[in-house]
């Protein structure tokens, strides 16, 4: 029994003897060509079989002390097996962390082009420094680079791993022989010019196509072109020494701004000038008028003092483009002369002819001294008193020219011969016009009518029928050739309110005798009142006679309706309002308590 519990016992020592001796254990060292050499710890004085396992899927390595290259940085679980024949001694793992700092490169040549490319197999790190050797820099991991004179150029990278503090740096040579010639260039352009700037490299001579079938051969040329539009301006300089050729073109986009351009129509009205700007791209103008006037106002309108033919220039400035521009054109001035009034006049009768003389007028007025007034061109007036008359007619025309003449005429009316004649309504026989015949009533007096339409008279109260309706000159004569005497009365008949013609078709014309109906005007008092203005607008105002105190008065219009009525004495009142009353002729009854008078008024 003991014996057995002693074997025992020695096997127990002797395997725990051999587990101590056979305990895996190892150490790691990386170098810089992604080899990691592994040294293992085992104790050695024991026969034993190692297997490892490099965690990156290589095959088991039984190596005693192997040396392992991975083909990328990382991390990595590492295991040593141990097994002594006998008794397995267990495995051993470690994580090793592989990072390799290297600052390798390789490049491509074209020329003096180079594409390098960095082979650094560190996988964190985080810089990269290139000196090209030309005095240019990267920090590119795989830059390009041109070189621009030929040469030998020493290329250096510098690598540097943040995390593992590796730093590397490596040099290698590159040689470049020749440089190829290269076009470039830059530009600006204002309005019409082109400025070049050139950026060519490795030539010898330079030469420029404009677009335009223009060319260069200037350094950086300026070139003016003539028209706007695209341009395409190109660029070619050669290398004679190395046979090499290079164009660059870009298109040019060239705005010519339109030249100023002067320029106007115009219109002439007498002495004035209209003129129209037709004038483009400017920023001045003016006018010179060719009468030592100007003006710089866009359209002007211009008035000369005196007729001739002008030179009219028109000038513009384009100030911003340096442009100016003149056009002229000739205008004719004609001024009419200023207006004239006159008159002649001659006697018939008792009734006084005017003939105008007047010249360049539009319209005219007759003021006949005695209150009244016409509008006619040569009107015949009738005084009623003999006596001085100052007759004036005024002539006015659309230049504001206003224009007197006045002259004093000596009227002798016969007291024994008398043509007279007023003009009434029947408002029931609508077709009949009256003439109230206040002429005088000798018994020598002889009467002869003129009707205006061909038919005359000898009645004294004759009655004519008219075939159509019409305006008439009626004129009446009375002579005497006992009293040695003559009267002639004219005045136009068969015009309504608004001096047209009656509307009836045909009229009869009745003539009544004046001393029959009270109008007769001999040894009436009335007959020396006046109404003035006639024509009027507003008011008639009122002379009054010797002996004539109060009166009373009714408006008749021509279809003997009575449209307006009223009394007034010297003293309150000596005006009748007509501003209401439409245009027309009118007749105003005047009487007192013994006499009547009615006298024509006309409404302008």
């Amino acid at each position: 029994m003991k014996r057995w519990i002693a074997l025992f016992f020695l096997a127990f020592v002797a395997v725990n003897q051999l587990s101590a001796q056979c305990s895996p254990a190892f150490t790691y060292q990386a170098d810089t060509n992604n080899f990691v050499i592994f040294t293992n710890l085992t104790p050695s004085n024991v026969a034993f079989s190692y297997q490892w396992s490099f965690g990156d899927g290589s095959p088991i390595d039984t190596s005693t002390n192997p040396t392992h290259q991975y083909n990328s940085s990382g991390v990595f679980e590492v295991t040593l097996s141990v097994d002594s024949g006998t008794i397995n001694c267990g495995t051993y793992l470690d994580t090793i962390f592989v990072n390799f700092c290297t600052s390798n490169f390789s490049y491509q040549q074209n020329i003096n082009f180079f594409q390098f490319q960095s082979s650094s197999a560190s996988s964190s790190a985080s810089s990269f420094y290139w000196d090209f050797g030309d005095g240019n820099y990267s920090s590119q991991k795989n830059p390009s680079h041109t070189y621009q004179f030929t040469g030998q150029y020493a290329v250096v990278l510098n690598v540097y791993d943040s995390l593992s503090g590796c730093f590397s740096s490596n040099m290698d040579s590159v040689v470049v022989h020749s440089i190829p010639c290269e076009a470039n260039f830059n530009y600006t352009t204002n309005e019409d010019t082109l400025f070049i700037q050139n950026q060519a490299n490795n030539y010898n001579l330079i030469s420029y196509d404009f677009g335009d079938s223009t060319f260069s051969f200037l350094e950086n040329p300026t070139h003016i072109y003539a028209q706007s539009g695209t341009y395409v301006v190109c660029q070619t300089v050669r290398d004679t020494l190395n046979n090499c050729i290079d164009t660059f073109c870009d298109s040019v986009i060239i705005f010519i701004p339109p030249p100023c351009q002067a320029g106007f129509s115009f219109s002439v009205n007498e002495d004035s000038l209209f003129v129209q700007n037709n004038a483009l791209n400017y920023q001045v103008l003016r006018y010179d008028f060719g009468d030592g006037n100007s003006s710089t106002s866009e359209n002007p309108i211009h008035v000369y003092s005196q007729r001739g033919t002008y030179q009219l220039c028109q000038t513009v400035e384009d100030t911003l483009n340096n442009c100016i521009d003149t056009f002229c054109d000739s205008v004719t001035i004609s001024i009419p002369p200023p207006c004239e009034a006159g008159f002649t006049f001659q006697f018939q009768g008792d009734s006084t002819y005017f003939q105008n003389t007047a010249t360049n007028y539009d319209s005219l007025i007759y003021f006949f001294g005695d209150g009244n007034s016409s509008t006619l061109e040569n009107p015949i007036h009738q005084y009623f008193n003999s006596g001085e008359y100052v007759v004036e007619q005024r002539v006015f025309n659309h230049r504001n020219c206003i224009s007197i003449f006045r002259d004093t005429i000596l009227v002798t009316i016969s007291t024994s011969c008398v043509a007279k004649f007023d003009l009434a309504l029947d408002t029931t026989k609508p077709s009949t016009l009256y003439l109230v015949n206040n002429s005088s009533n000798d018994n020598s007096n002889q009467y002869f009518w003129d009707f205006g339409d061909g038919n005359t008279s000898t009645d004294k109260n004759p009655t004519h029928q008219y075939a159509e309706n019409k305006v008439y000159p009626i004129c009446l004569r009375v002579s005497d050739t006992v009293l040695n005497c003559m009267s002639i009365y004219c005045d136009t008949v068969g015009l309504d309110s608004n001096g047209n013609i009656l509307k009836s078709p045909g009229f009869t014309l009745k003539v009544i005798d004046g001393a029959a109906i009270g109008l007769n005007e001999k040894d009436n008092p009335l007959k020396e009142l006046q109404l003035y203005p006639n024509p009027a607008d507003d008011v008639i105002s009122i002379k009054w006679p010797p002996k004539v105190n109060e009166i009373n008065y009714h408006i008749f219009n021509i279809n003997g309706q009575i449209i307006g009525n009223g009394k007034f004495t010297r003293e309150d009142r000596n005006a009748i309002n007509v501003s209401q009353l439409p245009t027309g002729i009118y007749w105003i009854q005047i009487n007192n308590e013994e006499n009547q008078l009615i006298k024509k008024m006309i409404k302008q």
